[in-house]
């Protein structure tokens, strides 16, 4: 973890913030991006100084700042995304560019760069080539579907895309069932989830061929 430098998006966020304490604490350099939409700088307070951290304002709608931030590093924990409490007030649009547009733009860059994993909050059960997505006959039935619903679908569509076609190595990571905790143990147990998931990258990588 030494040498290994982290970028994770959202990072100023209750989940964000602690990932970024934790890696930290690993001795990785971490690269925080965000927009301040939802987080805040009083949750990075505790470590902004760090040696190993970098704060980058930006959002992920704008592809050319999502370049810049991805340049040089080795692995995406990508958090950043529209607060479950106010997607369901927000319009089409915005859901739409949070959850699919920038998360798109992440992985386009991802790809096209020389990071080796990319992790992200899985929206529903994980498969390389099979998701359980409504059949078009419910869907034309009339199957109630809302944006938020939908956005997350065609975020995990473009993942198997991106698992498929390009190689990308790309993990999802279930927080769901962890939210019945108190929140300080609920973002404890999903840190350490997305620290386990990136220190199984990390073995992978460095197994010999």
């Amino acid at each position: 973890m030494k040498n290994t430098t982290v970028l994770v998006t959202g990072g100023a966020g209750v989940i964000g913030s602690s990932l970024c304490k934790a890696l930290l604490g690993l001795n990785s350099k971490v690269i925080c991006f965000d927009d301040f939409s939802t987080g805040s700088l009083d949750a990075i307070a505790s470590f902004r100084n760090h040696p190993n951290f970098k704060l980058i304002g930006g959002t992920i709608q704008d592809i050319e700042k999502c370049k810049k931030v991805v340049d040089g590093v080795d692995y995406v924990f990508h958090l950043a995304r529209t607060d479950t409490h106010s997607a369901i007030k927000s319009n089409a649009f915005t859901i739409n560019d949070a959850t699919v547009v920038g998360f798109l733009n992440m992985l386009s860059v991802t790809q096209t760069s020389n990071v080796k994993g990319f992790i992200y909050p899985a929206s529903c059960p994980q498969s390389s080539d099979y998701l359980e997505i409504p059949k078009i006959e419910e869907v034309m039935q009339g199957k109630s579907l809302s944006t938020d619903i939908i956005s997350k679908y065609t975020k995990e569509l473009y993942v198997n895309l991106f698992r498929r076609e390009y190689g990308l190595q790309i993990k999802g990571v279930a927080f769901t069932s962890i939210f019945d905790k108190t929140e300080a143990v609920a973002v404890s147990k999903i840190v350490q989830l997305n620290i386990n998931v990136l220190q199984g990258m990390l073995r992978e990588a460095y197994q010999p061929a």
